[in-house]
């Protein structure tokens, strides 16, 4: 390779920085060679940013070589994010290295220009193999305008060195930056099915602001066109998936750490977690776009069940027309049938769904492990078909429940059917 023409580098860092052009001379001086080396990575990692707002970009470095400076450009996205100023991490987890300046001007075209040296060169490796630290930041002006999901960002023009003048060979880490109004997204990227299609994998993907030892997501269908096959969610070991769909249609997802709480793993903030929803179009669905919003989003804590804001959108998908297949005509109940609750173990609320293949007075009680009743959820006729109830762990006097097993009965004539439930506080 040739080596680096060092007033052709000098002219790409011109900025509107005293400071970044001195660096840019200094790292100029140090890339007059071009002899590369591998193990060496630079790139964006994963980022939550709200839009109308300011965020920060995470920026990963590690090289196993001896570096003693980098060059690098992040531009813009689409012009909904723009690069502002660069700046040390603050948080706990960063591995910033006191010897080290940074330098950063603004470009003509939205983007920022970053020079970063090694004042004393000493040429110590940096970083380490953490996909979730950063090395530094760079602040972001974020558009009210761009729509909410996960992008795929990468930085530009990017070069390494050591102190003899030799080029570092580095790769180049695209990351992924989520957009998202609230503190949670789930959010699958447009597609097109076929009305009586079977088995289709709808791919969703998962980011949270925060830690979490579980997660529970509700995906409602109000066109009712989607039946659902099964869920796969790669988690970590210790962990238990249960998914379900409710007689209103609603998608039930819900994923918690089996292990010791505190001590067992987490899904880490910022980390984007696959989630590929199998499921049937009904063949009576009209050609269409339709919506499917997430109507509630809860996670735990290692501690107890709260509440998260999230977007509402999952995505929208578009149905052209099929002529056979699946129909919820189809899927009348055949038989008395009591499903187990969702989530279970629950916190504060859960669902739990039972089915009559023909009209009948039924009775839903709840029970503690000594038989003594505690609560009637339900005492009434109902039609033939599917059907929801809901328990907030109280007792018929209002007491919140501890902890504890519980049971559901389910009666209606001479049929009785029963679920256990755990409740955790």
């Amino acid at each position: 390779m040739a080596p680096v023409n060092s007033r052709v580098l000098e002219s790409r860092t011109v900025v509107n920085k005293t400071g970044l052009k001195l660096a840019g001379m200094f790292l100029a001086v140090i890339l007059t060679r071009a002899v590369l080396r591998p193990e060496s990575q630079i790139g964006i990692l994963n980022s939550f940013l709200p839009p109308d707002s300011a965020g920060c970009l995470r920026i990963k470095l590690t090289s196993s070589d001896a570096c003693a400076g980098f060059q690098c450009r992040v531009p813009t996205l689409d012009g909904f994010i723009r690069p502002t100023e660069v700046e040390r991490p603050m948080d706990s987890y960063s591995y910033w290295n006191p010897q080290w300046k940074l330098y950063s001007g603004s470009q003509a075209d939205g983007s920022l220009k970053i020079l970063g040296l090694d004042t004393v060169l000493t040429g110590a490796q940096i970083g380490h193999a953490s996909e979730y630290s950063p090395f530094f930041t760079v602040k972001c002006a974020v558009d009210s305008g761009i729509p909410s999901g996960i992008y795929e960002y990468h930085l530009e023009e990017v070069i390494l060195a050591d102190t003899s003048g030799q080029l570092i060979d580095e790769q180049n880490l695209a990351g992924k930056v989520t957009v998202s109004t609230g503190q949670a997204l789930l959010y699958g990227a447009p597609d097109t099915l076929t009305a009586g299609s079977l088995n289709h994998t709808w791919r969703l993907q998962l980011s949270v602001d925060e830690y979490v030892w579980g997660f529970g997501i509700e995906i409602a269908d109000p066109a009712h066109i989607l039946h659902l096959r099964s869920v796969a969610v790669p988690l970590p070991y210790e962990w238990s998936l249960q998914y379900q769909q409710d007689t209103s249609g609603v998608i039930g997802i819900s994923a918690n750490s089996t292990g010791p709480l505190r001590l067992a793993p987490v899904i880490l903030r910022y980390e984007i977690v696959p989630i590929e929803v199998v499921v049937d179009i009904d063949k009576q669905a009209v050609p269409g776009q339709y919506h499917f919003p997430v109507i509630c989003f809860w996670a735990f804590d290692g501690t107890c069940n709260y509440l998260l804001t999230t977007d509402t959108a999952v995505a929208d998908l578009m149905v052209q027309a099929g002529s056979s297949g699946f129909s919820q005509l189809d899927m009348a109940p055949a038989k008395f049938g009591l499903t187990p609750n969702f989530p279970n173990p629950f916190n504060q609320h859960t669902t739990i769904n039972f089915t009559l293949p023909q009209a009948a007075f039924v009775r839903m009680e709840v029970y503690d492990i000594h038989g003594a009743r505690l609560t009637t959820l339900l005492a009434e006729r109902r039609l033939a078909g599917y059907h929801r109830v809901n328990w907030d762990g109280r007792a018929d006097d209002g007491t919140i429940l501890p902890s504890g097993i519980y049971f559901f009965a389910l009666t209606s004539g001479e049929q009785k059917l029963i679920r256990k439930a755990v409740l955790l506080k």
